[in-house]
């Protein structure tokens, strides 16, 4: 254990947001996952481990180990359910190491820097923490050496919602009860980020498959969420993530919101159902 103090966020006379340094939590969330690629790159170099080919991890498979669900009555269940719609095989194929989520940790980035703060200290600023707030990180798109069939595990880590969080999803506001409009935001949360996996490790290995999806996603002018639409035209990171944020959020609709997905998208729903016959819609 780290024996550093919190650090307490205050406002300046500016009233704008500053935080000295990252929040201490534990030495597990303070190693970001650029830190963890080079971690696994340094061990693989001095013999410590070594990634394999993706036909070696697929002769050894490993269940993911899914941490934290059984302290959010929302989620609780989300183990089991996802794994019922997914499927074993899928799911191996997605090479997640684990998914841990932490309810009472909020992760933020400000300034360029990642801070894991406590539910405490995040509701003394929340109003100015919450457009910083992100609600996950995973590792599937750089522990990834495609050019040397080199491959890892990798986990998806998921952090605190907030209360209102999701219930304006124009996707969702035909689901009357509040609550359960709210749990199918955070599962479908989890299964953006399995997407991403499926996009990375699955789709792109395929060009024609990743080609194809580009097509669909490019003939429409409109995203099919608030939360891609953000990435659309992104000068800095360039068109593929806008692709790979659509493809996520298009098997979090393809799971959560199957009829909305069918209706309004329907070429996007004909693709993940010819790729995917396996997904089970879970709402």
């Amino acid at each position: 254990m780290n024996t550093q103090k919190d650090k307490i966020s205050h406002l300046n006379q500016e009233d704008t947001l500053i935080i000295d340094e990252k929040y201490y939590v534990n030495d597990y969330y303070q190693l970001d996952l650029n830190q963890l690629n080079q971690a696994n790159i340094q061990a693989a170099k001095s013999g410590k481990s070594k990634p394999e080919t993706y036909q070696e991890l697929m002769e050894n498979p490993q269940p993911i180990i899914w941490k934290g669900f059984e302290n959010d009555p929302d989620l609780a269940e989300a183990p089991i359910q996802i794994e019922d719609a997914f499927g074993s095989e899928l799911l191996k194929q997605c090479l997640i190491s684990e998914v841990d989520y932490q309810p009472n940790i909020y992760f933020c980035v400000i300034n360029g820097k990642e801070y894991f703060i406590p539910q405490e200290m995040y509701q003394l600023n929340a109003a100015r923490l919450k457009p910083n707030k992100y609600r996950a990180m995973n590792s599937s798109d750089f522990i990834i050496h495609h050019s040397a069939k080199a491959y890892y595990r990798t986990p998806i880590r998921i952090f605190a919602f907030d209360n209102s969080e999701g219930l304006d999803q124009k996707y969702l506001t035909h689901i009357d009860d509040l609550t359960e409009r709210k749990r199918l935001y955070k599962i479908g949360t989890i299964i953006h980020e399995i997407g991403h996996h499926m996009a990375d490790i699955i789709v792109k290995q395929k060009k024609d498959n990743w080609k194809k999806w580009q097509e669909i996603v490019s003939q429409r002018p409109e995203s099919m969420t608030s939360y891609s639409k953000k990435y659309q035209g992104d000068d800095i990171q360039g068109d593929d993530i806008y692709f790979c944020e659509e493809f996520a959020e298009a098997i979090r609709l393809y799971t959560t919101s199957q009829k909305y997905l069918r209706e309004n998208y329907r070429s996007v729903f004909d693709y993940i159902q010819s790729s995917f016959p396996q997904i089970k819609n879970i709402s």
